[in-house]
């Protein structure tokens, strides 16, 4: 029981949700609004949301013998997000019955009204077909998709700086897509009705996290236009990008460092490098008063032989030291005094 609160609700009030949850699942199309059970259940679907019977919100108003279904909640691994699930377009039932979580007896609940009901299925059919004649159609959903990337691009950079989660697996997902456009590519994917496989461009190299050494033995950079060397690093996923950081010697990483630190006092900034390992550097930007500017861009040096290493390169009060993908591109013989120019 969500509300009341533990320290509020009394034996009485308890007693009576109890009850009434009890009748109502023996009883559900007496005392159950199948309306809001049905749309909830079509969303879950839609939204290829595994947890959709694993916790459920339901409310009741006081003087109407009815419990209402929603809101609608927990999306972590919804959109084809679930190992358990994955792909999910290639399934053939429901996706309740597909191996998400159901806990306690709902799979049967669940069953009794969308398979076995008459009623409530010709109920579920007349609200999918007004669904499909509003806006439930895939070039609307793709469009709001868009629309919400851009609306949170701010938001998700300072989520994952403070969570910085993005390149590990974290609970069931199936997939580290390594980057945010490739996370939105998958919701894209499951919209579609695709199987959400990406292309390497899109970051599913991620998940199979070839070493960049592999990529490197089979192009042949010398042959590349300077625009094409462009075009294949901007096709890397960000774990392609770490992957090169941590394979790094120190003395690489310390080369990085001194980039950095003399991109920053060119524009009148200081890095503080805060812990340094073989796996990761860790630093923050400040200026002239020690206070915090902002964060960097991963960006990827590549000359004729290659990839050759990874260089941070600082992104601080609105000036962008590399290019708008994060790189540069240059000779070896040119780095160093392009180093100091930046």
């Amino acid at each position: 029981i969500k509300s009341p609160d533990e320290d509020e609700i009394t034996a009485n009030q308890k007693q009576y949700i109890m009850n009434f949850f009890n009748q109502m699942e023996k009883q559900w199309a007496t005392y159950l609004d199948v309306n809001s059970f049905l749309k909830h259940f079509l969303i879950g679907e839609l939204s290829a949301n595994t947890d959709t019977y694993w916790s459920v919100f339901m409310y009741k108003q006081r003087d109407e013998d009815l419990l209402h279904v929603g809101p609608v909640w927990d999306f972590d691994l919804a959109f084809n997000n679930d190992n358990r699930t994955y792909p999910i377009n290639n399934k053939n039932d429901f996706l309740y019955r597909s191996g998400g979580s159901v806990t306690g007896k709902m799979l049967t609940f669940v069953d009794n009204i969308v398979k076995r009901d008459v009623e409530a299925k010709a109920k579920m059919k007349e609200i999918w077909g007004k669904a499909r004649e509003g806006n439930v159609f895939e070039e609307y959903l793709l469009d709001y998709i868009d629309k919400m990337e851009k609306e949170l691009q701010q938001s998700q950079k300072l989520n994952f700086m403070r969570w910085p989660i993005m390149n590990e697996t974290v609970h069931m997902n199936p997939v580290v897509w390594g980057d945010y456009a490739s996370e939105v590519q998958n919701v894209n994917s499951e919209s579609e009705g695709g199987t959400g496989e990406q292309p390497a461009s899109q970051g599913a190299a991620a998940n199979a996290a070839p070493a960049a050494e592999q990529k490197n033995e089979k192009t042949d950079f010398s042959k590349m236009t300077e625009a094409e060397k462009d075009e294949y690093i901007k096709n890397m996923s960000q774990a392609e990008k770490n992957q090169i950081l941590k394979n790094l010697d120190k003395e690489k990483q310390m080369e990085i460092i001194n980039s950095m630190i003399d991109a920053s006092s060119a524009l009148g900034m200081n890095v503080s490098v805060d812990s340094f390992s073989k796996d990761k550097i860790e630093y923050s930007i400040r200026d002239d008063k020690g206070s915090v500017v902002d964060i960097s861009s991963i960006g990827v040096i590549v000359d004729d032989t290659g990839i050759d290493y990874t260089a941070l390169y600082l992104t601080a009060a609105g000036v962008v030291l590399a290019s708008a993908a994060g790189i540069i591109i240059m000779s070896r013989s040119a780095r160093s005094e392009k180093t100091k120019e930046l």
